[in-house]
């Protein structure tokens, strides 16, 4: 048995602070996450006042030679508020993770969490505002970003499966692990799709990947960015190589353009702006670097536009009529 990836869900809160990511930490330390039977949650410290000052989970990583460890993830945040502990006993699981954010000083923070167990509900933070955005996280591995406060948290959901045998007779077969998650960068509106969580649902798990690569983007876009959706190509350990074509991020709107990458180009850069458009928030623009060119997408925006980079990787987000929200997931 190892650990796979189910689910990865988006990062809610806001965009400032220092990124952190303790599955990425946990998988760099242990070699891998076909090293790791098991990750379970065994503590979580946290310091309050009327925001998450900050937070911090202590895991049990099972190894695949059946060794213990207790692991001590990211302090995500600082100094201030009350501190308060949550020990999991021996037979308690965490069940449900669930929070609100909102503005804290002109800062989007995370300002009230709460943490379901098999036994009882710990509730942390203050009473908020009516403007606060409410959020579910599935149980996992957090990440998130943190200055003085936790200012955004989201959750990578783990599960044990068994780990694939690769025969090679040429060399060792490695399945691709997740690098960094992005920020979803946009608005907060829109249904919510991830080609990452999708892929590796269709394929069996991430340990069944050997990597996958960007093959074409295809985008509608005018004044904003309408539709986007990213064509992969997915190698499986057994060599098989598959094209994937993962969601369509937005409607119909726009003038269509697709670009296809050449065999020996590569995605290097991807970056854009963000804001307003008709009292909703939405992608305005977009530029895909290669190894070959730039290729621009979208309207002039204006002057309040927000501007972003994301890692190259899978993408996830949010949309309705438009394109409303991006963010990606970075494997390696």
């Amino acid at each position: 048995m190892t650990i796979i990836v189910n689910s990865i869900s988006p990062k809610y809160g806001g965009y400032g602070g220092n990124n952190y990511n303790d599955y990425n930490d946990i998988i760099t330390a242990y070699g891998g996450s076909t090293n790791i039977k098991s990750i379970s949650i065994k503590r979580i410290e946290i310091q309050v006042g009327s925001v998450v000052n900050s937070l911090q989970f202590t895991y049990n990583i099972v190894t695949m030679d059946g060794a213990s460890h207790d692991y001590q993830g990211n302090k995500c945040g600082g100094d201030g508020g009350k501190n308060q502990e949550l020990i999991l006993a021996g037979d308690e699981q965490l069940t449900r993770i669930s929070g609100r954010y909102g503005d804290y000083g002109g800062v989007k923070t995370v300002r009230y969490l709460e943490f379901q167990t098999s036994q009882i509900t710990h509730q942390f933070g203050g009473v908020g505002s009516t403007k606060d955005t409410p959020f579910t996280l599935p149980v996992g591995v957090i990440y998130g970003s943190s200055g003085r406060h936790l200012e955004s948290i989201g959750s990578v959901n783990i599960t044990e499966a068994m780990q694939p045998t690769v025969t090679t007779t040429m060399t060792s077969v490695m399945p691709i692990i997740i690098k960094s998650i992005s920020p979803k960068y946009g608005g907060n509106r829109g249904i919510d799709f991830n080609d990452f969580n999708d892929i590796i649902t269709t394929y069996g798990s991430n340990n069944n990947i050997k990597s996958i690569s960007i093959k074409r983007i295809e985008i509608r876009f005018w004044s904003l960015v309408d539709s986007l959706q990213f064509t992969y190509n997915i190698v499986t350990l057994d060599g098989a190589s598959h094209d994937y074509e993962g969601n369509k991020y937005g409607g119909n709107g726009g003038k269509k353009q697709e670009l296809v990458l050449a065999i020996d180009e590569q995605l290097t850069r991807i970056s854009g702006r963000y804001g307003d458009s008709g009292g909703v928030t939405t992608i305005k623009y977009l530029e895909f670097q290669t190894s070959q060119s730039t290729h621009h997408f979208g309207g002039i925006g204006d002057t309040e536009d927000i501007a972003f980079n994301l890692p190259v990787g899978i993408i996830y987000g949010s949309s309705g009529q438009y394109l409303e929200s991006i963010g990606s997931i970075e494997i390696v």
